[in-house]
Order: C-alpha cells, then structure tokens, then sequence
C-alpha cells in the first residue's frame, strides 16, 4: 500500500544496553514526500552521518524487511509495515558502537503540509 506524502508524526522508542528506560525516546513532525515514504530511502536516510549501505530489501503486500551494515551501528535488521496514513519500522542491531539495540518507530499522518 502506498504511504500518502503530508505530515507525520513519529515516535520513536530505543532499547539499548547502559541506557536507561525512556532515555531514547522521542517524537517529531515532519513534512515528507512521496519518495522520501519509499520504505528503502526511509531505512537508509534514518542518520546520513552513519554511513549505511542496504544489504538485503524484500518487499511483500505492506511489509518491507532488509538488512543495512552502518559504520557505527553494525548489522541491522529492519521491518516496515505500513497503511496509507502510517508506519511501524522496527530496528534491531548488533555488534555497533551501542552493542544491541532495538528500536521502533510509529509514524501517523496527521495532515498536509503547509510549505
């Protein structure tokens, strides 16, 4: 199903080891397009800064699962599933900077952009 572009609002929770409960947590808003909602680009532009290079992508009816190397994160395995009007990513690595971690985004559309 094809994510329609506007505003989302995301939280986004982290698991990892040494941090505390809630330490990680975090919401925002953000204007997005209709490429930037391709669940591959959405994978992969998570921190430019980190280096990523997608490894594996699979994609069947709303789900995509791939597997991404980052420089500082190590090995990660993501899944999206997705509607129209939002999305669930859930992030777990290994073997990085941070040792393991999980993390999981819940993105809604709230409305169209205003720019």
């Amino acid at each position: 199903q094809t994510m329609r572009p506007g505003l989302y609002e995301m939280t986004t929770s982290v698991k990892a080891e040494g941090l505390p409960a809630g330490m990680g947590d975090q919401s925002m808003r953000q204007c997005l397009t209709a490429k930037e909602l391709q669940p591959e680009n959405m994978a992969s532009s998570s921190n430019p800064q980190d280096e990523c290079k997608l490894k594996e992508s699979h994609s069947s009816g709303n789900v995509w699962t791939g597997t991404m190397v980052c420089k500082s994160a190590g090995t990660m395995k993501v899944r999206t599933t997705s509607s129209a009007d939002g999305w669930q990513t859930d992030l777990d690595s290994s073997g990085g900077e941070m040792g393991k971690m999980l993390m999981r985004t819940v993105s809604r559309r709230v409305g169209d952009c205003t720019r």
